[in-house]
């Protein structure tokens, strides 16, 4: 095997209620006595550590290795890659072993994390404790009893701000190992610590001390866990051995709910048990690409319906000429229907009457008023319907041959039921793009949309007084009263809106890293700002996007120029734009990149919406792999949560700041940074109202595995692509043989994460729409870099209308996100540039005005 000796023992597919993924167990370790780091290149590393491997002595003592040469690992994935590559790395050795997981994974035992191992711990529950403090984190996690060799371990994880291994063991025999420990990230990687903050402190069973110390800490904040001897030795001997891999996940699901209740409270943690489940479900939405397929009916079947109950079909009229191609489409679509029993009642003013595409189908001319609303029109299609059921389309809208049967066979099937909702999906230009689910959540869907796709006992709307009256009954109805069709044979057309429908309001995330300041000049160099950086970037491979060149804006000072701006403003208003979200870079009273914020807050005359978003994480040199090297720690405690609200409160007052049904919109990064997030947020609200700002609304951005906003005791998520966002890598197919050897970022399809993440579907949480554009760091990390490869202005039109239709659907007050404004170093941007031009702007503008 060359300089590296290794042997996989098992590869397995692990789920329970606190992971999902593939679990590997080996040895490995190298000709020189060095230590083997043992990583799966690609992919997220959730749990890796070594272990003592007594059965492969021979080997190992040969090359002067320690007994520790055995590891375990862990991954988070769920199934969508064949293969995976363990890379082997000890010094300049390195190997790499490809995972054939379908020839691995079939048929294997049952999975053996601690094999060998008996754990005896009923009785010693106190030892298991977490604790976070202002310098220290800890926790012990883990004591057994290694039958097979007569040892006893001790594992947990622990570090301090300083970054020092803070383990000390206090006793004659005993030795101590650090492990990697990846599922911790969110506490070591804010305070710079390496992933190797784990511990496994091994003492021999026949030790001949009465009391282990384990001092955990620095001199001046201090943990002493002091373990009597004796009192383990009468455990062990006396309590019936408990399987290992049954200890495990009891106390870790013991010790993670404790964790969480401490830091979340009860209700969010019940939410948090479920996060990466919901997680999974909503990914599970989102794995091949749609199709629609026209189902396939018996013709004695339809033959069987024709004696039926008769429908009318309401079709609301506005601009006739405009649509006159679509509304003939239509028509046309109507007259092959399976099922023929029915009659049109176009609802409209004279002269959409007048304009009519000729039909041979019965129908009825429902004059309405010029100045009446689509919500009007229809209301009066239901006034004057004289069939049993009835149901409303749209003058563009696609039902295909099926559409009327479907409803008439559910009749048949459920006869007691007043109403009958069915998917449908939503086209553009003739093609398909996505579905709308609709199970569960067909109430909560706004006026416009409700009656898409939905058949009606006349009479049962004829209780009421208004349309108005009528949907708010819809929204209270018993379950049993309607009926939900899966079977999806009507098209939404996406086009523009002919009614005066609200628009999506677009707010794009704005980085105000354009123009010179201290503290970068320090870091970076003089005169740096974010297009140093874009100016250097370059194509690592055939088609690759770079450099990213600005048209319209130039390579703006957003200090120096006083007009950019409001060039930007002009730019973003002429193309509905609704709003910026600045970055706000806040560090215990310290803010950094403030100018441009600061100058639009006092300059009236840029009339853009705006709210902030807290970057609240801390600084480091990632941009050159140096992710240890600090340069802004950022602080999370009561009295810094404190100052930050204050310093914010000023711009909730600016008329121009963005509200959500009446209150301030604040955007949070990383909420899990926070030690205490639910009780931070309340600190933040029971503070606006006492200085009489009122309620706020406080909105949680998807990333680092956030997911609902209720766990933190928050109002919102915003969606934050290119996270939350999964696709396998295309690093072999797009980059030359060389290139191969020295890349070592990720490259991606943007094709397929469109492509695959096609269903439109509500969440139990309140979430904001959010889509990203041509992402590609390549600016900052040169080959090392994650690039969103394969992408077009289309494929970001029908990302946008997906988003527009959820927006629409679930919003009254429809704010959508988009990343971003102006990340030129992560190539996603609505500005012009040299490619494209205004193109991006202008498909914006298109969608958000879209029915």
């Amino acid at each position: 095997m060359g300089k590296i000796t290794y042997n996989l023992d098992s590869v397995v597919y692990v789920k329970n209620d606190i992971f999902q993924g593939i679990a590997i167990d080996g040895w490995a370790f190298d000709d020189g006595g060095q230590a083997v780091d043992v990583t799966l290149k690609g992919e997220y590393n959730f749990l890796w550590y070594r272990t003592a491997r007594k059965d492969v002595t021979d080997y190992y003592k040969q090359h002067g290795q320690t007994e520790f040469v055995g590891f375990h690992l862990e991954t988070m994935t769920s199934g969508r890659h064949s293969t995976l590559i363990l890379s082997l790395k000890a010094g300049e050795h390195s190997e790499e072993v490809k995972i054939d997981l379908e020839e691995y994974c079939p048929g294997l035992e049952a999975y053996r994390r601690f094999a060998a191992q008996v754990c005896h711990t009923e009785r010693l529950v106190d030892l298991f404790r977490m604790r976070v403090s202002e310098n220290v984190c800890y926790r012990i996690e883990n004591l057994w009893y290694d039958s097979m060799n007569d040892n006893i371990f001790i594992s947990g994880w622990a570090f301090d701000r300083t970054g020092t291994d803070v383990v000390s063991l206090a006793a004659p025999e005993g030795e101590k190992i650090r492990v990697s420990r990846q599922d911790v990230k969110e506490y070591y990687e804010a305070r710079g610590i390496d992933a190797m903050c784990g511990f496994e402190i091994k003492i021999p069973g026949k030790a001949s001390v009465d009391c282990i110390r384990l001092a955990i800490g620095t001199s001046d904040d201090r943990y002493i866990l002091n373990l009597d001897m004796d009192m383990v030795r009468k455990i062990l001997n006396g309590n019936k051995p408990v399987p290992a891999s049954s200890f495990h996940e009891k106390w870790s699901r013991k010790m993670k709910r404790l964790q969480n209740v401490w830091k979340y409270g009860e209700a969010g943690a019940n939410l948090k048990d479920r996060e990466y489940q919901i997680f999974l479900q909503e990914s599970n939405l989102n794995r091949a690409p749609y199709r629609y397929e026209e189902p396939q009916i018996p013709e004695q079947w339809i033959q069987l319906q024709k004696k039926q109950p008769d429908i009318s079909v309401i079709i609301p009229l506005r601009n006739t000429p405009a649509v006159a191609g679509e509304l003939n489409l239509l028509l046309k679509k109507l007259e092959v229907q399976s099922y023929q029993n029915f009659r049109l009642l176009f609802c409209g003013a004279e002269s959409d009457l007048k304009g009519l595409p000729q039909t041979g189908l019965p129908c009825s001319l429902i004059p309405c008023k010029d100045s009446d609303k689509k919500e009007d029109c229809i209301w009066k299609g239901i006034s004057s319907c004289e069939t049993e059921f009835f149901t409303v389309m749209d003058q563009e809208d696609l039902p295909e041959r099926h559409c009327l049967f479907t409803f008439v066979e559910n009749i048949s099937l459920n006869p007691d039921k007043a109403l009958y909702y069915a998917d449908y999906d939503v086209c553009y230009q003739g093609e398909p793009l996505f579905p709308v689910k609709r199970l569960n959540h067909f109430r909560t869907e706004s006026p416009g949309k409700i009656l898409t796709a939905v058949l009606v006992e006349t009479k049962f709307a004829k209780y009421f007084k208004s349309l108005e009256h009528f949907l708010s009954s819809v929204r209270e109805m018993k379950e049993e009263r309607t009926g939900h069709i899966e079977r999806i044979t009507y098209h939404f057309n996406a086009v523009y809106n002919q009614w005066d429908q609200q628009k999506s309001r677009v707010i794009a995330f704005y980085l105000p890293q354009f123009h010179e300041n201290p503290e970068n000049n320090k870091w970076w160099g003089q005169g740096f700002t974010e297009w140093v950086n874009v100016k250097r970037a370059y194509p690592m491979f055939e088609g690759h996007n770079q450099p990213r060149v600005p048209a319209d804006l130039g390579y703006y000072n957003l200090v120096e120029d006083k007009t950019a701006q409001q060039k930007q403003t002009e730019l973003a208003f002429q193309y509905d734009i609704f709003g910026f979200c600045f970055y706000y870079y806040w560090f215990e009273g310290k803010r950094l990149l403030r100018k441009p914020l600061d100058q639009y807050v006092e300059n009236h005359n840029l009339k853009l919406p705006y709210c902030i978003c807290w970057a609240n994480e801390t600084w480091s040199r990632r941009w050159n792999g140096a992710e240890k090297d600090i340069l802004m720690q950022q602080v999370h405690n009561e009295k810094t949560d404190r100052a930050f609200i204050y310093d914010v409160m000023p711009m909730f007052k600016d008329e121009r700041y963005i509200r959500v049904d009446g209150k301030p919109l604040l955007l949070i990064y990383r909420i899990e940074l926070f030690p205490r997030p639910a009780k931070t947020i309340n600190l933040w609200k029971k503070i606006c109202r006492k200085e009489g700002i009122g309620e706020i609304h406080v909105a949680l951005v998807q990333a680092f595995g956030m997911v609902d906003h209720r766990i933190y005791g928050a109002d919102s998520s915003v969606e934050f692509p290119p996270h939350k966002i999964i696709g396998g890598t295309i690093n072999d197919r797009v980059l030359s043989e060389e290139m191969k050897q020295e890349y070592t970022g990720n490259i991606y399809s943007y094709k397929e994460i469109v492509s695959n993440q096609m269903v439109v579907q509500k969440r139990d949480y309140n979430l904001w729409a959010g889509s990203m554009l041509n992402w590609d760091n390549t600016a900052r990390r040169l080959k090392a870099a994650n690039v969103f490869h394969e992408f077009s202005p289309e494929l970001y039109r029908k990302w946008m209308i997906k988003n527009h239709i959820y927006t629409q659907l679930y919003h009254p007050e429809p704010y959508m996100f988009v990343n971003a404004w102006n990340e030129w170093a992560e190539g996603t941007y609505l500005e012009p540039d040299e490619k494209y031009g205004c193109q991006l702007l202008e498909i914006t503008k298109e969608v958000v005005n879209y029915k």
